[in-house]
């Protein structure tokens, strides 16, 4: 099973590298919310978090490879920060344990379809995240019976990207340019009545390879923060945005820094010439 989320993750790669983030700012973060979620509609009270899917690679300067244990790592403490945020802000949070979820034969279907489905939606997710306010993206009809079954509003989706630069990379990225390592969180807020998909945000910071690894903790503390920092407090009316505030915000979006180091590495270049095709060019 952790084999094919190994290989799946690879075509996740390809769209998260795309739209690839680090920059010389300590952290980014995005957030984009339906009209409904801001002034409360849709957005949950109580949440149930899903397990994290997190992928953790080790870039060096001629190779790069994922770690397995070291990224089941950073999903525990990811989870345990997700919570803490959230309840700081006044929700409701339930954590749902890969324990809880393997007792229990419905939920890990169900929790099984959820993450299948999100997954293909979260590519298209990643390419196009603006689209999150027209609420076009759904994570399938097992939400609700999920959400029903663990006494929940909504169901939180998260993902991480690990990638820790060795010494050695760093120091060939400062001399020929290149990226450096990096942590994001991409982190969906689904609502268990519809299973669409209300809210997504992005947090990034800068972290090399020792950090993530002596200090998950710290660091997933850290790129949480960045993620949710922004997360309307529980209870809190945001203003629905009108059409010129929109393209405002459309413009300043487009900050991203595309990056394909890590994408050849993971890849190869005829996979990211596969890719391209399929998609009829790549999204610059």
């Amino acid at each position: 099973m952790r084999e094919k989320a190994l290989n799946d993750s690879k075509r996740w790669f390809l769209a998260l590298v795309v739209v690839a983030l680090v920059s010389s700012t300590a952290a980014q973060a995005k957030r984009y919310m339906t009209s409904d979620f801001r002034t409360t509609e849709t957005r949950p009270a109580t949440v149930g978090i899903l397990p994290p899917h997190a992928e953790f690679i080790k870039k060096k300067v001629l190779v790069s490879h994922a770690l397995v244990e070291e990224a089941a790592v950073l999903e525990r403490w990811a989870c345990s920060s997700i919570a803490e945020m959230l309840e700081a802000k006044g929700y409701d949070v339930k954590i749902i344990t890969a324990d809880e979820i393997n007792g229990d034969p419905e939920l890990k279907e169900s929790v099984r379809r959820i993450n299948e489905r999100y997954d293909e939606e979260w590519r298209k997710i990643i390419r196009k995240p603006k689209k999150v306010r027209a609420r076009r993206y759904h994570a399938g009809e097992e939400i609700r019976k999920a959400a029903l079954h663990l006494g929940v509003d909504g169901i939180v989706i998260p993902r991480i990207q690990a990638v820790g630069a060795t010494k050695g990379q760093k120091a060939m990225a400062y001399i020929f340019g290149g990226s450096l390592g990096y942590t994001r969180l991409d982190l969906s807020v689904v609502d268990g009545k519809t299973g669409s998909v209300e809210a997504y945000f992005i947090g990034v910071i800068e972290s090399g390879f020792t950090n993530l690894t002596n200090k998950p903790g710290k660091m997933m503390m850290k790129v949480t923060k960045a993620a949710l920092k922004k997360y309307p407090r529980s209870g809190e009316v945001l203003r629905p945005k009108g059409p010129a505030r929109e393209a405002r915000d459309e413009d300043e979006d487009e900050t991203e820094t595309v990056v394909l180091g890590d994408l050849e590495a993971l890849l190869g270049s005829d996979t990211l010439e596969q890719e391209q095709s399929e998609d009829g060019g790549s999204e610059r």
